[in-house]
């Protein structure tokens, strides 16, 4: 999953990507689900957690920046930054 693939689904799904995956009220975790579902996610098979969870952390993982090199850039034209980790697309 690419990061507009992931900002795609979290506006769509409205998921809350700057929380915590623990903080969640059981609606979001509810529209992460139905989100996992559209892609048709499937958590690792050694995996100790839900696939809620791990779907969660792709998508987070999925709206880091990331350069040529793997480094996380200083800007992103086009995107706004929620935290010091994760970027969204402007709507």
């Amino acid at each position: 999953m690419n990061a507009y693939e992931a900002s795609n689904l979290v506006h769509r799904y409205r998921i809350p990507i700057e929380k915590d995956f623990f903080t969640l009220s059981p609606s979001e975790v509810e529209r992460v689900l139905d989100a996992a579902n559209e892609w048709k996610y499937r958590k690792p098979k050694q995996a100790n957690g839900s696939r809620g969870r791990y779907f969660f952390c792709a998508l987070q993982r999925a709206l880091r920046p990331r350069n040529v090199s793997g480094f996380v850039t200083a800007t992103r034209p086009g995107w706004k930054q929620i935290d010091n980790k994760i970027w969204i697309e402007e709507a």
